[in-house]
């Protein structure tokens, strides 16, 4: 199989599973991104853009993370839509993909830029939740 390909299942899969996750969501409005802070104790968000190979990649993993941890509210901001532009600005997105872990609306954990694996994102999870 092609490259091409399997990136473009990756991708349909990620957008089947952000359709059917609860707690994964994805936002274009600076005002809903503000009250899920506010309403969710722990917040995972994913910068990001589908023009971009490793976000392409980061999605799946990211659903997996958030099926195994339903009280954790993650949002995927493509960076390219609605408010998001300015969201992306305001919290010196540089580079995508971008995961900034929040607890209790304060931003608590940024990891470098890039690809992260599904075990880094755990770990990083069960400390927050401890």
């Amino acid at each position: 199989m092609s490259k091409l390909f399997l990136t473009t299942l990756a991708l349909a899969a990620s957008c089947t599973l952000a359709k059917e996750s609860t707690n994964l969501v994805e936002l274009s409005s600076q005002a809903k991104f503000e009250q899920a802070l506010k309403d969710h104790a722990v917040v995972v968000v994913d910068f990001h853009a589908t023009w971009c190979g490793p976000c392409r990649q980061q999605g799946p993993i990211l659903h997996r993370v958030a099926e195994q941890y339903p009280s954790v509210y993650f949002i995927k901001l493509n960076i390219d839509e609605g408010d998001n532009r300015n969201l992306s600005s305001a919290y010196n997105v540089g580079s995508i993909p971008t995961i900034i872990f929040f607890k209790n609306g304060v931003e608590v954990k940024r990891p470098a830029s890039g690809i992260q694996k599904e075990a880094a994102l755990k770990a990083i999870l069960d400390s927050l939740l401890k």
